[in-house]
């Protein structure tokens, strides 16, 4: 019985530092995307192009709009 008591305990102690451990890696990459996205923007403005957003159900995309005139021609 206190074999099974500890079992139990050990799991939903393995499950909460899991759960911790993957919020650490989405905080992480959260981080990652806005400086990336920030990068972008910079290099941007360095060259004089327009950026345009384009949101998605996966999240936001930023793409130069010399890059979509490109395509559309």
């Amino acid at each position: 019985m206190i074999k099974m008591k500890n079992l139990i305990v050990i799991f939903f102690l393995f499950v909460i530092s899991f759960g911790v451990f993957a919020q650490e890696v989405i905080t992480a990459s959260a981080i990652s995307l806005n400086e990336a996205i920030e990068n972008l923007e910079n290099k941007a403005k360095e060259k004089d192009s327009t950026i345009v957003k384009i949101t998605s159900a996966g999240g936001q995309n930023y793409v130069r709009a010399s890059a979509i005139i490109e395509e559309n021609k």
